[in-house]
């Protein structure tokens, strides 16, 4: 495939290039109360897991510290580092408002399959965001080691997206067959063996040695480490999003960081079949998906690649049980936004209860790009329900304290 067919890119839908209530709900948040749409937690949750303004900011150990790294307020910057013995880069946005003794939210965004993190920062928005209401954002770069024709193959392993076949068998079809998505990593370890070939990424261990789990030891839970050293980070309100490839991305960290994050926004992400994970407590997702998007889509389970996934539905009912939800098969109540009916925005939740916590599915008219194919307002519908959050367990630096 060339740079506009490979399969998990996202397209940026500009004729020139291919690549990769509201006024009630309003009155309510200025006033500081929680939209009807959310529901208290029962004592048992409280602090596990709560909305952002009923939680104390914790510093992280950053806080008092000058600049590290030459970064600086109101710009983005470039950082390289090693992490598991691989070097990797990354980009850091500090808002102008930044004062290292007050700590602010931090938002890991992750690019799609093919992107980089520069990318990300200009077609996700959260830079735009960040600015706006004062919070740091990291945008890493995936692995590209892979030296076929047709890259960059920036990418993530994630989700079985190196473990094919799994226990439901291989990921595609047998006729996308792809013996050149076999990336250096992954020869090495002797994998690619299999036909169909259905491995599509590096098999570095970005979040966890294997892809899936809870064995937090990859490149992007060190990197919020390393975020919480050098700058004042509050602790409790730390989010991921991220789009396509790296859409599945954030459910890997939500489900291998659930003790740490406060919330996740995956947009056009899913899970391989075979290979679907909720986490071990509650955490608030708002998935994200255009109605067209045949990439990764969120209503079928086979793309138009050959690639294999698991349906929106079927991840938030797993992920509703999770959050404390009854009625998980039937219950969708209504979840609304500031962008509600923007290019078709509609969102619903699954479940419900006095102790169900967020897991909402967003679906708008488009295909596989970020929401409504603009920067502004996807980072503005990201940071609307992830800013809502914050998980007071978390003491720092992935440490946390099930007695708060």
């Amino acid at each position: 495939h060339d740079r506009t067919q490979a399969p998990h890119r996202s397209v940026r839908q500009f004729p020139w290039q291919f690549r990769r209530r509201r006024r009630s709900f309003l009155a309510r948040m200025a006033l500081g109360l929680r939209p009807r749409c959310l529901v208290l937690l029962s004592a048992s949750l409280v602090g596990v897991w709560s909305q952002a303004p009923v939680a104390t900011a914790r510093k992280s150990v950053g806080c008092g510290k000058a600049h590290a790294g030459g970064l600086a307020n109101g710009k983005s910057q470039t950082r390289t580092g090693t992490f598991n013995g691989i070097e990797r880069s990354w980009r850091v946005f500090v808002p102008s408002s930044y004062d290292p003794n007050k700590p602010v939210p931090l938002v890991l965004s992750i690019h799609g399959w093919g992107g980089s993190g520069q990318e990300d920062e200009r077609d996700g928005g959260l830079s735009l965001v960040a600015e706006k209401h004062g919070f740091v954002a990291l945008f890493p770069d995936g692995m590209d080691d892979n030296d076929s024709w047709g890259g960059p193959w920036n990418g993530w392993n994630v989700v079985g997206s190196t473990l094919s076949p799994g226990p439901q068998g291989p990921t595609c079809a047998g006729w996308a067959n792809s013996p050149t998505y076999c990336y250096e990593s992954c020869q090495s370890a002797g994998r690619c063996n299999d036909k169909p070939q259905c491995q599509w990424t590096s098999c570095v261990p970005d979040v966890t040695p294997t892809g899936i789990g809870t064995e937090a030891t990859g490149f992007l839970p060190q990197l919020l480490d390393l975020a919480e050293r050098e700058l004042c980070v509050d602790v409790t309100r730390e989010y991921v999003t991220g789009q396509s490839n790296g859409g599945m991305a954030t459910y890997q960290v939500g489900v291998s960081l659930a003790h740490r994050v406060a919330a996740i926004a995956p947009v056009a992400g899913s899970f391989h079949i075979g290979f679907v994970q909720v986490p071990k407590v509650p955490l608030p997702v708002m998935d994200i998906h255009g109605d067209r998007d045949r990439t990764v889509p969120g209503n079928d389970t086979t793309a138009n690649n050959g690639w294999y996934y698991v349906k929106t539905g079927e991840i938030l009912k797993g992920w509703a049980v999770s959050n404390g939800c009854s009625g998980v098969d039937t219950a969708r109540p209504v979840y609304r936004t500031a962008l509600d009916r923007v290019s078709g925005l509609s969102c619903v939740a699954h479940g419900r209860g006095s102790k169900c916590i967020p897991a909402v599915a967003c679906s708008y008219s488009g295909v596989h790009t970020y929401f409504a194919n603009d920067a502004a307002k996807n980072g503005k519908l990201v940071w609307e329900f992830l800013s809502r959050f914050s998980r007071p367990t978390h003491l720092g630096l992935g440490v946390s304290d099930s007695s708060r």
